[in-house]
């Protein structure tokens, strides 16, 4: 339990810096000029901030609420694993969505592709056209379900969530193939492939989330965050941050 509370702690710093930067970039200010306006540097910039801001968060709030319930002989720790595979698992778009990123709907959205896949379209288990036909079906689910989420919160259809979630299943399709044929080619998994897979999944994400992002950063969905601050009360005695 103390493991995961000193966790909780460092991601809580994690947050805060992430928060700061968000509230003090007008990239992210309903009122500013969005991620496109300052180049790629800034673009990429802004995603990663994006990731590791929910990274962050989801991070936290699992921690406390898997310490408390642990503390409380509710459940055994075993029964908590972590929310995110971290981003070390992030060398490409299928790892990233895979592993990388949170597993909350995984088996919701695995479950109705393998239905489509197996039961209604009656392809062979374990073929291409299975995988792929499952592959978009489960970006097609959670496009829906990131739509519907945002078109609540932004009162108006014009979100960008469904071409962003199928723009990933297109990439995955696309990498796939590149790296079917890097293996042909005899180029093998190490240092140096991993690196360019980083890169490849950061520039991406900084091409594409934007799309999405964009309509709810001018929503003023991204403005307000925690409003206390460690970070500041320690550099500047802020403790508490003054709302925009």
């Amino acid at each position: 339990m103390a493991q995961r509370f000193w966790k909780a702690i460092q991601f809580f710093i994690l947050q805060d810096a992430c928060n700061l930067f968000i509230r003090s970039n007008p990239m992210f200010h309903a009122d500013g000029p969005g991620w496109t306006a300052y180049g790629w540097g800034w673009r990429a910039l802004a995603a990663a901030v994006w990731g590791f801001n929910i990274y962050s968060v989801m991070m936290l709030g699992s921690l406390l609420f898997s310490a408390v319930c642990v503390a409380c002989r509710i459940s055994e720790p075993e029964e908590w694993p972590l929310l995110f595979g971290g981003p070390r698992e992030a060398y490409s778009i299928r790892r990233f969505w895979g592993r990388a990123w949170h597993q909350f709907m995984r088996r919701y959205v695995s479950t109705h592709g393998k239905y489509l896949a197996q039961h209604l379209l009656r392809l062979p288990s374990g073929g291409n056209a299975s995988a792929y036909v499952q592959l978009y079906t489960a970006f097609l689910i959670s496009g829906l379900i990131h739509y519907i989420a945002e078109t609540m919160a932004l009162d108006h259809w014009r979100g960008g969530a469904m071409p962003f979630f199928m723009f990933q299943a297109c990439a995955i399709t696309v990498e796939d193939f590149i790296l079917f044929a890097a293996r042909k080619a005899g180029i093998r998994d190490g240092w140096a492939v991993r690196a360019v897979g980083y890169a490849w999944t950061w520039a991406w994400l900084a091409l594409t989330l934007p799309g999405w992002q964009e309509s709810l950063v001018h929503g003023g969905q991204m403005e307000e965050g925690l409003p206390v601050s460690v970070l500041m009360g320690v550099w500047q005695g802020e403790w508490v941050l003054r709302s925009r």
